[in-house]
């Protein structure tokens, strides 16, 4: 039976087109601090690219202070939601559908 209310997939994303240097970098570590730190709960890691007085504001607006709070925080989330994994990041993914990267 035809659907005619099914969307049809969304077109690849372009190519990447590389960027300076310092924005490739940036982006690489975003990178690893989502698919690798964050989903496999490397919390030891996060204090290669995270300040010891870091300011976190949450969705809610609430913000937490320090980078021991904020670990303790990350790892509250997986107790609640233990199969969290970042497998892409929406606004890079949204800027390569509208052709921005």
């Amino acid at each position: 039976m035809l659907n005619l209310w099914r969307k049809s997939p969304p077109p690849p994303p372009p190519p990447h087109k590389p960027q300076a240097a310092a924005v490739e970098s940036h982006l690489k570590t975003f990178d690893t601090l989502d698919f690798d730190v964050f989903s496999n709960q490397k919390w030891d890691r996060l204090k290669e690219n995270h300040s010891e007085n870091i300011v976190v504001t949450w969705p809610d607006g609430h913000e937490t202070k320090g980078i021991e709070t904020h670990i303790e925080d990350l790892k509250a989330l997986f107790v609640f939601a233990p199969d969290i994994a970042i497998k892409e990041h929406p606004i890079l993914a949204s800027a390569r559908v509208h052709g921005h990267r």
